[in-house]
């Protein structure tokens, strides 16, 4: 059985399976964000930043954004991932990764942390250990994670 293909308008028309540039109207092109290798948000403000002339880095409106003579929190630091161990009020561990512990810990105590955390306030952090980037974090949380508990215990220094 043979497709039969139809020729489209050039509005109509995507090229490289979609990825790339697409003709929207004569004239009008749209880049697709996969083509520029970025995210959705940096692709958005990539935009943003073109429909207001290269008016500089668009910073308006975005959550934690900094002014100019405002550093970063010295916690996060580059280089700086942890991996911590809270004991939950009921005697549970959780297990987490962040870049700054004590800010994790004020957030788990408040209930915006881990839904796990929430109903079993207040949390103490029992362990914590600095990693050198976040991939390296991520693959320690999931070897903490996978351990049991008399193995975190161990880690932990109580048995």
């Amino acid at each position: 059985m043979r497709i039969r293909r139809q020729r489209l308008p050039d509005r109509h028309r995507v090229f490289a399976g979609g990825v790339g540039r697409r003709v929207l109207a004569a004239g009008d092109v749209h880049e697709d964000r996969r083509s520029l290798s970025v995210g959705p948000r940096q692709f958005a403000r990539v935009h943003l930043e073109r429909l207001l002339g290269g008016a500089g880095p668009v910073t308006e409106g975005r959550k934690g954004a900094r002014d100019e003579g405002e550093s970063e929190p010295e916690s996060s630091a580059a280089g700086s991932y942890w991996v911590y161990v809270v004991e939950c009020a009921d005697g549970t561990l959780y297990t987490g990764y962040t870049t700054d512990v004590e800010r994790r810990v004020q957030e788990h105590n408040s209930g915006q942390g881990a839904k796990y955390t929430r109903s079993r306030r207040p949390v103490s952090c029992v362990h914590a250990e600095e990693l050198p980037d976040k991939s390296a974090a991520l693959r320690r949380e999931a070897a903490v994670k996978r351990m049991t508990r008399a193995a975190k215990l161990r880690l932990i220094g109580r048995r």
